[in-house]
This record gives structure tokens, sequence and C-alpha cells, in this order.
């Protein structure tokens, strides 16, 4: 596979003392503040992944829904929530589930996503020279599935400050869980679609404001919610994030 000029493939390693990469931080925080793309591959184990992602299904199934006519930017609020066709000035079709009360979540689970979210806030505090951390009130750890059948996020951006760097870490196995769409991004000059390198356990770090999109995930196929296919991805935001943020 062939990997165009505006995303770079860096390797990396998770260890006990966080994410270590093989070029200085201050080197990969040009590169994004440039307009690229970075991806780490095969950050995290695929397997451990897949739990985290069957244990937050889990939690869901035995936690009510979110009202779909209630706003979600919330402070310190745990949540999840199928949104079908969403007509919000942010248009989507995904069910997302986050986590902004850690006091109030079962410390199995906690610990699972606590364990992803602290070293990849870390390392993004680095990049974009902020302090963020999980206990930070209007801070939240989210995971999206968009699902195969049509799952999607309408093109858009999000404000540069105070974040200025977001990750995606990938919580699908391309080729199983999803075959087309993926994460679109329009760098410098050019537009580039992750979809093989959006594979289960890579992270990919971008610039904020950079438009962004989700394009129909396996549109073709049926939609059915109950199956766990489709894009999965998860992240780390402040609340205010979408009410500032437009599409485009």
């Amino acid at each position: 596979m062939q990997t165009p000029a505006n995303i770079v493939v860096l390797p990396g390693k998770f260890q006990d003392s966080g994410i270590e990469t093989d070029i200085p931080h201050r080197e990969m925080a040009s590169l994004i503040e440039a307009g690229n793309i970075v991806v780490l591959p095969k950050l995290f184990d695929p397997a451990a992944m897949l739990a985290l992602r069957q244990a937050v299904v889990d939690w869901s199934n035995r936690t009510p829904p979110f009202p779909r006519d209630r706003s979600a930017s919330i402070p310190c609020l745990n949540f999840h929530r199928r949104d079908d066709d969403s007509p919000s000035w942010l248009a989507h079709r995904f069910h997302q589930y986050a986590f902004g009360d850690w006091d109030a979540v079962d410390p199995g689970l906690s610990g699972m996503l606590q364990s992803v979210c602290r070293p990849l806030l870390a390392l993004q505090n680095a990049l974009a020279g902020t302090d963020f951390n999980l206990s930070t009130p209007s801070l939240r750890c989210k995971l999206i599935n968009h699902p195969a059948g049509g799952g999607y996020l309408v093109k858009h951006v999000h404000p540069y400050r105070p974040q200025k760097v977001a990750f995606f870490l990938s919580l699908s196995r391309y080729g199983q869980d999803f075959e087309t769409g993926g994460a679109v991004f329009d760098t410098p000059g050019k537009t580039v679609t992750l979809t093989e390198l959006f594979d289960i356990g890579n992270v990919v770090l971008f610039r904020y404001d950079l438009p962004h999109e989700v394009p129909p995930i396996d549109p073709l196929r049926p939609l059915d919610w109950s199956s766990p296919a489709g894009l999965w991805m998860l992240s780390v935001e402040l609340v205010e994030s979408y009410p500032n943020s437009r599409p485009v």
C-alpha cells in the first residue's frame, strides 16, 4: 500500500512509561502543526482493544440511553445514545459512549478505559503543550461506533484551541468490522482517506482544526445496531468541542 505524502506513518511503542516514538515530540508536533496526519500503527494490542470495546457495549446494555431530545454537552456525564441519522447541525449516524464521571464507572471498566486514555492524553499534551488530565471536569473519554450499513459523520471542523492536537484510536478490524469508508481529512492541498491505516490498535494524530469526516461505512450492508460491525474509534474531547464546531 502506497502512503500519501500528507500521511506520516511512525513506529511507536506503548510501555509502562508511556508511548515512545522514533522521533522527538517537537518533530512530531511540527509535522502535525503543518497539517500532516501522523499514524502510529499497532500501538495497542488488538485483543485488548476488542475486550475494551465489548466491556463498553456490556455497560451500555445495562445502562438506559440518554434522551435524544437533550443535549449531552454536560460536564461529568456518563452516557450512551444511538443517533440514527441525526438532523443536528453536525449530521451523523452513530452510537456514542462517553465517560466524564470516573467515580461512577465500575472499577474494571474504568481501569480499562484509563489505561488507554491516560497515555494517549499524555502524548497529546506533549505535542500540543497543554496540561489536560482525566480529572478535568469538561474532558471526557468517548467511543463512537459508526455502524456498518451507513454510519457516518458529516465533514466538520473544531476550534484549534485549546486542544490543538487530537487523536483517534481505532477499535475496528479493517476487512472484518468494516471494509469501505474510514476517516477522511482535508490536509493542505490534498484530501486523504484512512481506511486500511485505520486498523485496530492504530492511533491517528492530527491538527484539531483540520476538516474531517466519516463517509458512510459499508453502505451496501444492512444496518444492524445490535452488530459490533462498523468503524469504532476512541478519543478524548472537551465537552464544548461539538457546540463550538461547525459543518463545512
